[in-house]
């Protein structure tokens, strides 16, 4: 052998060396990389903005980042950097959480990945070992995300059971059985679970149907304390009362959020009490009937309660127990829950601790998150912003089994975020909220200031509904659509800076993250109809330069 072979096979050698050290390396990070607890996950806004820890960045649920590097002057270099396909025909919804390197989410059926951020290299899946056949199906059973807490990753199964791995690996660390309503069907999982002091917050229910908001310890599953979404009841009995006579229950959406300064858990909910038309069909409300509740975090006692009309109830001394108890509500109509965001405002030259609420009603309140006085109240649609029906809205999202004078209302199609699950974003420097509307044959993106009341831009989109909002402090808000379009507005006025289409549903809010000083947008396609072929579930990453193709390479 030559000297000059021999140089070229030590090279080759030791790059392959290093190469095997590298992929051995990365696959030991998940392992011995830090927990994800309530000091890092406070901290992460500053001293993590790369990371997404959790399902709204921050518990804030502002959806909204401090990376920059994708600008309004630079989106126009963003491309593909890798696509990981995925198994199943079913929509997906999850927000993906990036930590340790590594990205995680949950597919249509609850199996959760683990990818390495850099280039969607799999780690590890787990796939739950239980069957589907009797769980609900479209947006009432798909998981709308995870969460990542201490050494655990936990998921609300399509069965309707908690799981609960390890981060490391992906092994099993422990699981509860699904909570299961009069029929004896399991109750699906309406928000993707939060966490906070040492509990996993978990909201159990569908459209028309009772449900639980269940507090259980992060460690090993058991029960700390629950609290009963039941307004059906003849004594108007519950978080949101129906009228008089007619069966209803909550539908809480994704109207959740867990405080960490307070201690405190905010859940909204809407009473779904359909009336009838003379001739039989349906009659959507005008306004609807929604409470905001805050519970303390440790023990589930109710600090304080809104209702629609504005007036507030104290709810010193009440406890919800293991037993599940009642929180007394007022009458209420039809409505859909939608957005909870914490925010610091500044009101009258004062400084307060804000909880902003958007109900499909129309309308957005500011609340005092500490004594649950309103602060601000402003419609966030004008006159003339048309509504569809509320049975046209919740039967795009699910097959309802809706009980009352309205009977039977059943429709299957795609997952879609209509007005109740579509993630908002919020600007906390310019305070202003990024708001994904349900209209009559199109949906709108509106940029809105809860303080003022005012829109400082609107975006109607024909392509179908629209999914969850990202923000950045790069002057942009991406969103992508049911036909496939992930786009990027300019936060200003509503302009279109980018687009790329996906060839598939996107019923998935993307996210952002940073990797190796390179910052990503990362969203999940469903699978579906391009180009007249079927297109396989992905999740897609994005960079400045990003060359790959959808295949992956």
């Amino acid at each position: 052998m030559s000297r000059r072979d021999f140089a070229a096979l030590f090279m080759a050698t030791a790059l392959a060396f290093a190469g095997a050290a590298g992929w051995f390396l990365r696959t030991l990070q998940p392992i011995f990389a830090p927990p994800v607890d309530d000091e890092r996950i406070a901290a992460a806004a500053h001293g993590e903005p790369g990371a997404w820890l959790v399902y709204g960045h921050t518990p804030a649920e502002q959806r909204f980042s401090a990376l920059a590097q994708i600008n309004q002057d630079s989106v126009a270099d963003l491309g593909l950097a890798w696509a990981v396909e995925l198994e199943g025909d079913r929509a997906l919804a999850s927000t993906p959480l990036v930590a340790n390197g590594g990205i995680y989410f949950a597919d249509a059926m609850g199996a959760i990945h683990a990818l390495d951020s850099r280039d969607g290299q799999r780690w590890w899946r787990y796939i739950p070992d239980a069957g589907v056949d009797d769980t609900p199906a479209g947006c009432c059973a798909a998981p709308h995300g995870i969460a990542i807490y201490g050494e655990r990753i936990l998921v609300g199964a399509r069965d309707g059971r908690l799981i609960a791995v390890r981060a490391a690996d992906g092994e099993l660390a422990w699981r509860v059985p699904a909570v299961r309503d009069e029929a004896g069907r399991p109750q699906p999982f309406a928000a993707a679970p939060r966490v906070g002091g040492g509990k996993v917050f978990a909201v159990y229910g569908r459209p028309g149907a009772a449900g639980w908001l269940i507090a259980r310890d992060v460690n090993d599953g058991g029960l700390a304390w629950r609290f009963r979404l039941e307004p059906s009841s003849a004594s108007g009995e519950g978080l949101a009362g129906p009228n008089a006579g007619q069966a209803a229950a909550l539908s809480v959406g994704n109207a959740i959020a867990y405080d960490a300064a307070l201690q405190q858990v905010y859940l909204s909910g809407a009473a779904f009490a359909p009336t009838q038309t003379a001739s039989g069909g349906a009659q959507d409300a005008s306004a609807g009937a929604w409470s905001v509740v805050a519970l303390d975090a440790s023990t589930g006692a109710v600090a304080w309660r809104r209702d629609r009309a504005g007036g507030r109830i104290s709810g010193a001394g009440v406890r919800v127990g293991s037993a599940g108890g009642r929180v007394s509500g007022a009458g209420g109509r039809v409505g859909a829950a939608w957005a909870l965001i914490l925010a610091e405002v500044k009101l009258d030259g004062v400084e307060r601790l804000a909880l902003l609420h958007v109900a499909p009603s129309g309308g957005s309140q500011v609340i005092d998150r500490q004594s649950g006085a309103l602060l601000a109240a402003h419609p966030y649609t004008a006159a003339g912003e048309a509504r569809p029906p509320l049975a046209t809205r919740l039967a795009r999202s699910a097959a309802l089994d809706v009980g009352g004078p309205l009977g039977k209302v059943a429709a299957r199609a795609h997952l879609d975020s209509a007005a109740i699950w579509p993630a908002a974003a919020l600007d906390p420097a310019a305070n202003v909220m990024y708001l994904p509307l349900a209209m009559s044959a199109a949906t709108q993106l509106k940029a809105f200031n809860p303080l003022s009341g005012t829109a400082r831009w609107s975006v109607v989109n024909a392509n179908g509904n629209g999914a969850g909002v990202l923000g950045t402090a790069g002057g942009l808000v991406f969103q992508g659509d049911a036909a496939g379009a992930l786009s990027a507005y300019d936060a200003w006025d509503g302009a279109l800076r980018w687009r790329f289409d996906a060839g598939a549903p996107i019923h998935a809010p993307p996210i952002t993250y940073e990797v190796e000083g390179a910052q990503h947008i990362a969203v999940l396609v469903s699978p579906g109809q391009g180009d007249g072929k079927q297109t396989a579930a992905r999740m897609l990453a994005f960079r400045l330069g990003g060359a790959a193709s959808m295949s992956g390479t």
